[in-house]
């Protein structure tokens, strides 16, 4: 059984990035919202001495929701890139990659957990409050023993199973942002959509129609 895909929520700079230089960036968490999270990296960080810890987070939904575009690829801008679970991850298969499921704890969870787990060390980075379990997070990490802000990953184009263009970008531009992408060496046969999640024809056709669906059929 083929496993569900992995999702990156980023925009068009990082898209481009990926797609012209073959490679996917590690960034510095210091500037995220969630300051629990930072704090639990930077927990991480000084117990196993290193300098920096740089993360890549990923969706595990194999859904695309509201909520996802709107808090990550906000704006006309947005991408959604769907990677091949494995291939993408035999990419950082190295052991100085960690990288699995986040997991959403309540406070009283927490306190459980950690009272439990001796070796919870190595799961700092990977524990958020519950109320973020939405995300269905799946997050990569590597540490490094001097001060780096960001690391590229060299990966092949052939893990990119589709690209979703901004439901908020105007119909008109994403066709010539999907022409533009298709220009790029290795991407022809990558399918390039525009997200349907906010306006779909056929749900509004469904419902126009509904009272004679069973004749149409």
């Amino acid at each position: 059984m083929k496993k569900k895909p992995l999702l990156r929520y980023t925009d068009l700079t990082s898209l481009f990035y990926i797609l012209h230089n073959k490679k996917i960036t590690l960034l510095n968490p210091d500037l995220w919202d969630d300051r629990n999270d930072i704090y639990f990296i930077d927990l991480y960080k000084k117990r196993r001495n290193f300098e920096s810890v740089l993360v890549m987070c990923l969706s595990d939904s194999t859904l695309q929701t509201y909520n996802q575009w709107s808090v990550f690829s906000k704006g006309s801008g947005g991408v959604c890139i769907s990677f091949d679970r494995e291939k993408l991850l035999n990419h950082f298969s190295k052991e100085e990659f960690i990288h699995k499921k986040v997991s959403y704890k309540s406070v009283r969870n927490l306190k459980e957990y950690l009272k439990s787990n001796i070796d919870y060390v190595d799961d700092l980075p990977f524990i958020k409050r519950n109320s973020y379990s939405a995300e269905m997070e799946y997050r990569i990490i590597k540490g490094f023993s001097e001060k780096v802000k960001y690391a590229d990953v060299s990966i092949e184009l052939s893990c990119i199973n589709r690209i979703t263009l901004s439901p908020w970008m105007p119909i008109p531009l994403a066709k010539n942002v999907k022409d533009t992408i298709k220009l790029i060496e290795g991407v022809s046969k990558i399918p390039v959509f525009r997200s349907t999640i906010l306006e779909n024809s056929d749900w509004k056709w469904t419902g126009e129609f509904a009272d004679v669906l069973d004749l149409i059929e």
